[in-house]
């Protein structure tokens, strides 16, 4: 049986519809993310400069961390950039880079629910996480869907939105 292929997007838009909205959405995310990383790093900056007691090994840490997240950020930014251009210029295999990224963030976001529930037990932020994880499958599913449209693979069995 093959890969479950949505129909439509919410709210009966087509799916190219809601991969187009589902880009956007990330790009404005990743672009309040930057803003939000400079912000840090200017912060960090006044404060390490400042302050003369911190230990060497704390500056250099820090750095490396502000150096490993901005390298995410610019990565991500420039798949989102690409599924931007997949969406509107029709090209499945722009879209294939968000398609992986994401799906391995599922995956990680279910085995770190995993573990959460076996260290931590069920409490609301575990539901509060499951149904942002059913939201991402979701919007995970749309943009798969319509790459699957794009590349012609309607064979897979069809649900509604």
């Amino acid at each position: 049986m093959g890969e479950p292929i949505l129909k439509e997007s919410c709210c009966g838009c087509t799916l190219e519809v809601g991969s187009k909205i589902i880009a956007w959405f990330n790009i404005v995310f990743l672009t309040i993310a930057s803003l939000i990383f400079v912000i840090v790093i200017i912060i960090f900056t006044t404060v390490s400069s400042d302050n003369k007691d911190l230990p060497p090994e704390f500056r250099h840490i820090s750095a490396a961390v502000i150096v490993v997240v901005g390298i995410i950020l610019v990565f991500s930014l420039l798949i989102v950039v690409f599924f931007i251009v997949g969406v509107y210029k029709k090209r499945p295999g722009y879209m294939l880079p968000w398609l992986i990224l994401t799906g391995i963030g599922l995956v990680l976001s279910v085995l770190v629910l995993l573990v959460y529930i076996f260290n931590i037990g069920i409490n609301l932020a575990l539901l509060q996480q499951i149904v942002t994880l059913a939201i991402r499958t979701y919007l995970f599913l749309v943009v798969y869907s319509y790459y699957q449209e794009l590349k012609g693979g309607e064979s897979g069995s069809r649900m509604s939105a």
